[in-house]
């Protein structure tokens, strides 16, 4: 029997597993939490395993992939790939494998490209069913290196770095949707992110249910506008905390928004938005023909409501199921081109 052992805090999760280098280096040692004779247990306070133990079902094949300068780390963990209520596994996952990254050194290197990184960081081929139901949890963090803390304020990148989560036809190779886009670069000592979703988000695909069953995978693709500037990923296991993680990152999510030299929507945000009791009233302020609706999501991922704006520029009404923080999204066609959060109490 082999044993687990984790330690975890709300947006940190370690997982030590003990077992041979040869295991590690093998994509099917993902299937661990769904194997019967395995125990996870909880580190106590001097570092060593008590007597607690978790459902090892609680824990998934998750990338962390990181954007990294001498002052910046981005860092970006994606994981809880779902079809439905079932998880879907990973395909050129190695646990404890780090990619572009020398652990002797302690240095990046240059092992594959971005381009070949992104054909490597993909789920197993699944059958997408009509009306099934895709989701994908990512978390996004800018760190200081030199502190090791999170920030929200300090960045200094090179060049621009762009990650995107999206469901590939595997007959194909066609994108069938966009899950999730982000990117990062910096002026000054300043982020200018362009972040239509929170840092912290539950993407979700519902397929539509006129269409046929697709055998679909889901790609993190990565590029740097510096071709050199490699990304670096990290294969791991980690705890299916999200609804947890969500729930308790939102100043933090609040604050990356807030702080970003640039709208994280897009170059600019024609969207303005305030609120009446459960009501979130959002206006278009400019431009109002080059866009076709808007958006209100909640932190979960989910779609809470949508108005279609026809190029007029509202008022129009969107309605919180509850009390909360949202995203109020502005669209033009599929693609979202600018991002409020609102409050709604």
């Amino acid at each position: 029997m082999k044993t687990v052992v984790l330690m975890c805090s709300i947006l940190a999760c370690l997982l030590v597993v003990y077992t041979d280098a040869h295991a590690q280096c093998d994509s099917t040692y993902q299937q661990i939490m769904f194997r019967p004779g395995y125990r996870v247990y909880l580190l106590d306070t001097n570092g060593l395993p008590s007597t607690d133990t978790l459902d090892r079902s609680g824990f998934v094949p998750g990338y962390n992939l990181e954007y990294q300068s001498d002052s910046s780390t981005l860092s970006v963990q994606v994981s809880e790939f779902r079809v439905n209520s079932s998880w879907i596994l990973l395909r050129d996952w190695c646990h404890g494998k780090v990619w572009n990254w020398d652990d002797s050194g302690d240095s990046a290197f240059a092992e594959v490209s971005n381009s070949l990184l992104s054909s490597k960081t993909t789920t197993q081929v699944f059958p997408m069913r009509p009306g099934d139901t895709v989701s994908v949890f990512r978390m996004a963090l800018l760190r200081d290196p030199a502190a090791d803390t999170l920030t929200s304020t300090l960045a200094k990148f090179p060049s621009q770095g762009t990650m995107s989560i999206e469901i590939v036809n595997a007959s194909t190779e066609s994108r069938i949707a966009l899950l999730d886009t982000l990117s990062i670069s910096s002026s000054g000592h300043s982020p200018c992110w362009f972040l239509p979703n929170a840092a912290v988000y539950r993407c979700v695909y519902i397929n539509p249910s006129t269409t046929d069953t697709i055998w679909s995978y889901i790609r993190v693709h990565v590029e740097s506008a510096d071709t050199t500037q490699l990304w670096m990923r990290n294969d791991h296991m980690t705890a299916a905390f999200s609804r947890d993680y969500i729930s308790g990152s939102t100043d933090y999510a609040a604050q990356v928004q807030n702080n970003s030299i640039c709208a994280p929507g897009g170059s600019s945000c024609d969207l303005s938005v305030g609120t009446s009791s459960l009501t979130v009233i959002a206006s278009i302020t400019a431009n109002a023909g080059a866009y076709s609706h808007v958006r209100l999501v909640g932190l979960d991922g989910l779609i809470k409501s949508t108005v279609v704006t026809n190029g007029q520029s509202g008022p129009f009404n969107l309605t919180a199921p509850t009390p909360g923080m949202y995203l109020a999204i502005l669209y033009s066609g599929t693609v979202p081109v600018c991002t409020k959060h609102i409050i709604v109490q």
